[in-house]
């Protein structure tokens, strides 16, 4: 459900409730991330659980082949090239 791509009023607050539901946050919150991700769900939630930027939460859902699960967790990422 997350791959939702929200299209018109109706999908857009769909998909504001699964990005409260999965980070745990509240409407505000998950608008605001919303808005910043261009409106890419996984990106939100990403940049919620990791309290990062939208740049950080793309190369993580990047690195982790777009599973959220994968992208959140701590050691999966890492901002260098050892």
């Amino acid at each position: 459900m997350a791959d939702l791509h929200p299209s018109n009023l109706k999908l857009i607050e769909r998909a504001k409730k699964i990005i409260m539901q999965v980070g745990e946050c509240d409407y505000d919150t998950a608008s605001q991330a919303l808005r910043e991700a261009n409106f890419k769900v996984k990106t939100a939630i990403v940049m919620i659980k990791c309290n990062c930027s939208k740049v950080e939460a793309e190369a993580r859902l990047s690195v982790g082949v777009g599973f959220i699960r994968t992208a959140i967790q701590e050691g999966n990422f890492r901002t260098d090239d050892r």
